[in-house]
């Protein structure tokens, strides 16, 4: 299974400086992407070089907001994601791990920090943050779609059912959960059943490529 993720969009800044507008902007597409990372470990990131120029302006504003604010575990979060955003995970878990010295309990760090061990394939690792933003946000289907993920890659598959049950009890429209129960199903031979996931995927999210591409894959015309 792929190991890529969805994203919020960056705006391309015609600058290579930080002005006010750029730097607002950058605050609430991380927080919000933040938030929403992990949420789908399978879609590209697919960065140009004004990309990566704002990444990097984005991990100095960061690094530099760590050093105002060095007991907020959110903005501990915004760096590491800086830094993974960059490749580097190491160094994304370092402050993911700090955040939660900080604090704890924090959701957005265990999310994150899941990923991120996905990304480095060290599933157990993974297995134990989701599980952990699990219990503490047990309202939200994220941390139990990724898990189903986990579970699906490493073919424990009756885990994997459970999860993908338990992020549908949270939000039964969630295009990314039936997208990845079809991965599931394909995973398990069931190819019936991995048709109906993308379809309803695609249902619910018209503009769901991936689910797209599976379906013509199978034979189905869209």
């Amino acid at each position: 299974m792929s190991t890529n993720m969805e994203h919020a969009p960056v705006e391309r800044p015609s600058v290579k400086r930080f002005s006010y507008p750029i730097t607002l902007l950058l605050i609430v597409v991380t927080i919000g992407t933040v938030y929403f990372l992990g949420t789908t470990i399978g879609k590209a990131f697919f960065w140009q070089d004004a990309n990566v120029i704002v990444m990097k302006q984005q991990l100095a504003y960061y690094q530099q907001m760590v050093k105002e604010k060095s007991d907020d575990p959110q903005e501990r979060v915004n760096l590491g994601f800086s830094y993974f955003q960059l490749g580097r995970v190491d160094e994304a878990i370092l402050n993911y791990e700090v955040a939660l010295q900080i604090d704890p309990g924090f959701y957005p760090a265990y999310l994150n920090l899941g990923y991120a061990y996905y990304k480095k394939k060290e599933y157990d690792e993974a297995l134990e943050a989701f599980n952990h933003a699990a219990r503490l946000n047990p309202g939200d289907y994220k941390a139990h779609l990724n898990l189903g993920i986990v579970f699906t890659d490493l073919n424990m598959f009756e885990q994997a059912v459970s999860s993908f049950d338990r992020a549908f009890m949270i939000r039964k429209t969630a295009a990314d959960v039936h997208y990845y129960s079809g991965r599931l199903f394909e995973a398990m031979g069931d190819e019936e059943g991995a048709v109906t996931s993308y379809q309803e995927a695609v249902r619910f999210d018209p503009m769901y490529q991936e689910a797209k591409t599976a379906l013509r894959r199978l034979g189905v015309d869209l």
